[in-house]
Formats: C-alpha cells, structure tokens, sequence
C-alpha cells in the first residue's frame, strides 16, 4: 500500500506527470469499458444465438407435432374409407349375387314359355332360335340348371329352322 502512495505522490508531483497520469487513468477507464463492452457484446451474441436455435428447434418440434397429427388423421380417414369400400363392395357383391338370380328366374321364365309355345310345332324360325339360345345361353352363364339343361335346351336344339 505504501508503494501506491508513493507512486500517486511521485504522479502528482509535476504538473506534466499529473496531466499525463490523468490521461493513463482515462485511456485505463477507456480501455476496460471497450473491454466490458466487446464482451457484453460477445456475450449478447452468444445468449441471441442460443436462443435462436432453441426457438428453431421448438418451432421443428412444432411442426413435427403438428405433422404427426395429420399423418393420425389421414390414417383414420384411410381406416374409414377402407371400411366404406368394404361395405360398398360387400353391397355391390350381394347386387351382383341378387341381379344373377333375377336373370336366371326371367331367363328360366322366357325358356318356360318358349318351350310351351315350341311344343307343339315342328319347326321354328331362325329369330325364335336365335332368342331362344341366347337366353338359354345367360341361363346357363348364370348358374341356371335343372331340367333345362338336360331337357329342354337339347329339344329346342332338334326342331328344324325354317325362314
């Protein structure tokens, strides 16, 4: 601590060495605030920059968040669109089973009445033949059997065709 005294008495001695003190203590002041000041500033970068990674990865949490429900949702719509594709083609199968047996009961009706009308004659015209085998023909297509098959259908094939 003496040496101090000494040194600030030894300062003050000459007006020159005062004046030439003072400004060693302002550069000194000077210098330590560019000092403290480049280091708030380092240190405001470096807090700035943190934070900015740390606002980007909450906001890619976000969006992954946002992304993974979206990706549930479209999932559940697919769950239920598939679910309605099975319905509709469930539904579509028992049409298609019922259109079927409509055409086997009309086709069997219309080989019924042709036969009756065909029964009695020995010949028949080439327009009747034609009728009468295409729908003999969507008759057996549509698993129609029985006695047409075996009966009727070789009959109908025996009468001469006359024009």
């Amino acid at each position: 601590m003496s040496d101090l005294i000494s040194f600030v008495q030894s300062a003050f001695q000459s007006p020159v060495n005062s004046i030439i003190t003072i400004l060693l203590f302002i550069a000194a002041i000077r210098g330590t605030y560019e000092i403290v000041k480049w280091a708030k500033g380092e240190l405001n970068n470096w807090y700035n920059n943190k934070q900015q990674e740390e606002d980007e990865i909450d906001e890619i949490e976000n969006r992954l968040s946002i992304l993974e429900n979206e990706n549930k949702r479209q999932f559940e719509k697919l769950d239920s669109i598939d679910g309605t594709l099975v319905q509709i083609t469930t539904t579509l199968d028992k049409m298609a089973e019922e259109n079927r047996a409509n055409m086997v009961a009309t086709c069997r009706s219309a080989l019924w009445r042709l036969y009756i009308d065909f029964e009695n004659r020995d010949s028949i015209t080439s327009a009747e033949y034609e009728t009468f085998m295409d729908l003999a023909d969507r008759y057996l297509k549509n698993n129609g059997n029985s006695v047409f098959k075996d009966k009727i259908i070789p009959y109908v094939k025996t009468l001469s065709i006359k024009d």
